[in-house]
């Protein structure tokens, strides 16, 4: 079979509890690393997540990178290659949510807007709050990616 026909498994992370309404969410982040083997991560309310968020109705994953890096950072961001895509199951209020997430390996690029709702932290992937965003950031630092 061609290579580009074999299906890839992704990981799943969390459990999906059967008993609560599922709901969705389609997510996309950049893994931006530097010559330490840190990776850049914004401070959100509950923990270090890596830059992005959800991809809106109208978006691809690459164009939610794009807004949400600019949104939470301030700056442009190059991105060089897929890393992947992993699945996130966590139970929020009376739902467990499954988060849909792919995963860019980028460059900060120049700073556009002065205002921004974080500031860049650089960390080791296991600072990381949840377990997909650290295995995105384990695999870029140790392998080459796949075209955008």
């Amino acid at each position: 079979m061609h290579p580009d026909f074999v299906e890839q498994a992704i990981p799943v992370f969390g459990t999906r509890n059967e008993s609560l309404p599922q709901k969705t969410r389609t997510c996309a982040y950049a893994v931006v690393t530097n010559s330490e083997g840190l990776v850049a991560a914004v401070q959100e309310s509950h923990g270090l997540h890596l830059p992005g968020g959800g991809v809106e109705l109208s978006e691809t994953p690459v164009q939610a990178i794009h807004r949400e890096v600019l949104e939470e950072l301030g700056c442009r961001v190059v991105l060089s290659g897929r890393i992947g895509q992993a699945v996130k199951h966590f139970e929020s209020d009376t739902q467990c949510q499954a988060l849909y997430a792919t995963f860019y390996a980028g460059e900060l690029g120049e700073t556009v807007s002065p205002t921004h709702e974080h500031q860049l932290q650089w960390v080791r992937p296991e600072d990381l709050f949840h377990e997909h965003h650290a295995w995105a950031a384990r695999k870029a630092l140790q392998s080459p990616m796949t075209t955008p």
